[in-house]
């Protein structure tokens, strides 16, 4: 709703706020968008270590986006960080 502006105004930081507070009770969706979120610098500071954090997160209840299949896309989000941190299977390979 407040990320795209949909009958509010568009407000990333508030998005932010409502998608944290999903993802922190444990919603694989929200806990990947906040990844994106942190990635991209929509809301808040880019910060890729952050980023991951959260895309491990959603990998590890088994979020199909933040799956091996998609490191291509992950691999950008992150600035062509992931293999620095953590391959995208390692991050699969954890939340089993």
């Amino acid at each position: 709703m407040y990320f795209k502006g949909e009958g509010v105004d568009q407000d990333s930081v508030e998005a932010l706020r409502w998608y944290l507070k999903a993802a922190w009770k444990g919603d694989a969706t929200s806990q990947y968008t906040v990844g994106t979120m942190y990635a991209r610098g929509y809301g808040v500071d880019q910060d890729y270590d952050e980023a991951l954090k959260w895309y491990s997160k959603a990998a590890k209840q088994g979020d199909v986006s933040a799956h091996p299949a998609n490191s291509t896309s992950l691999d950008s989000d992150l600035g062509g960080t992931i293999e620095k941190k953590a391959s995208p299977c390692s991050l699969v390979a954890r939340a089993r």
